[in-house]
């Protein structure tokens, strides 16, 4: 089986894109090809990664010309959508902080017509889109999917970490 992981950016930029990064280092030996599509890259290598680094409709067009039976994909921003225009089946993280950021200033909300529009059509096209909040599933997903999920990011370390640490603890 192949991956194909579309992502504006790929490396340490952003919450989402350094989780990216996490998950491919675990899922890596399990597919056969991952191929990352991506606008930017800061360098970040990872074993059988490839990388398509180029604007967005090239990407697009790269995408569309796939065998759509080899490969799943996975979006962790709001290109996710283009998928469904390549017809390949995906899974979309949503990492977004949207609709709440719109209030921050001025320039976000301008911004919030374009990202809202687009993360609608990425979660609603998506096979099965996981939150990485429960508050933004109820406050954002769970209003264009039916197929969702919460998955904490990094919960397992934390835990891990914390493990026998509380000195009340017997």
């Amino acid at each position: 089986m192949k991956l194909i992981v579309l992502t504006k950016q790929f490396g340490n930029y952003t919450g989402a894109t350094v989780s990216t990064i996490q998950l491919l280092k675990r899922i890596n030996k399990y597919f056969d090809e991952i191929l990352v599509f991506t606008t930017k890259t800061d360098g970040t290598q990872i074993p059988n990664v490839k990388f398509k680094i180029a604007k967005i409709n090239k990407l697009k067009k790269a995408m569309c010309k796939l065998d759509t039976n080899e490969y799943i994909g996975y979006s962790d921003d709001h290109y996710g959508y283009l998928f469904k225009k390549a017809n390949i089946k995906y899974i979309h993280t949503y990492h977004g902080n949207w609709p709440d950021a719109r209030w921050l200033s001025w320039a976000m909300f301008a911004k919030s017509f374009y990202f809202i529009s687009l993360y609608k059509k990425t979660i609603k096209y998506s096979a099965k889109t996981i939150s990485v909040s429960k508050y933004m599933l109820n406050k954002f997903v769970k209003k264009y999917t039916s197929s969702y999920d919460t998955i904490y990011n990094g919960i397992k370390q934390i835990n891990q970490h914390n493990k026998g640490t509380r000195k009340d603890k017997k």
